[in-house]
């Protein structure tokens, strides 16, 4: 069965709604990492460190799931690029880390590529 111009756009928005929204929760998951293993060795404790590594189990299906929306590269890049742009905000406001400008610079750049890796959509994945 063939479906209308309008429902196919439709499924295709709601599948990308579905993409970002499990893009983010691993992003999420990964500042929950770096946090939580950042914490175990700022307290010299034990507990962060499960927090941790059961953070980067949820993320690992998540990541598969998203891998068949879009090409292995672009997840990577989106993914270890929004989290380090989240590690560092979050590392800021947590743990009163700063930046200096050449890295605030990097970072900038970082996420002007990581909007230009989502203006053109891969071919097989359009």
């Amino acid at each position: 069965m063939v479906q209308a111009p309008a429902a196919q756009n439709l499924s295709k928005i709601i599948v990308k709604k579905k993409f970002y929204l499990n893009l983010s929760l691993i992003i999420f998951l990964d500042v929950v990492t770096a946090l939580t293993a950042r914490l175990a060795y700022e307290i010299d404790e034990w507990w962060p460190v499960v927090i941790s590594v059961l953070a980067i189990c949820f993320a690992a299906p998540i990541f598969m799931k998203l891998l068949k929306e879009e090409v292995t590269a672009v997840v990577s890049i989106l993914w270890i690029g929004g989290g380090v742009l989240a590690v560092a905000i979050t590392s800021f406001f947590v743990f009163d880390e700063t930046l200096s400008t050449q890295q605030i610079l990097g970072m900038l750049l970082m996420a002007v590529g990581l909007v230009l890796t989502q203006l053109h959509p891969h071919p097989q994945n359009k």
